[in-house]
């Protein structure tokens, strides 16, 4: 996250504006995993892959994503 804390506040408004959009779920992960929560960031990876996603290769980064750090 180059050191930008971004409150929380901001994620739950983020998810409260477009629930049903998988991109939400997967900007929110990459953000969690940069700054170091793995686990949360793997829960929000895996709640984007119940959502519907415009590309095949969305999906597949996402497990690649999953796969990597859900041990």
């Amino acid at each position: 996250n180059n050191g930008v804390s971004v409150p929380r506040e901001y994620l739950e408004e983020l998810l409260s504006v477009n629930p049903e959009y998988y991109g939400t779920y997967r900007i929110i992960g990459d953000y969690m995993s940069a700054a170091g929560d793995r686990k949360a960031a793997v829960q929000m990876w895996k709640t984007a892959l119940q959502k519907e996603t415009a590309h095949k290769k969305d999906r597949l980064e996402l497990e690649r994503k999953i796969h990597k750090y859900d041990y």
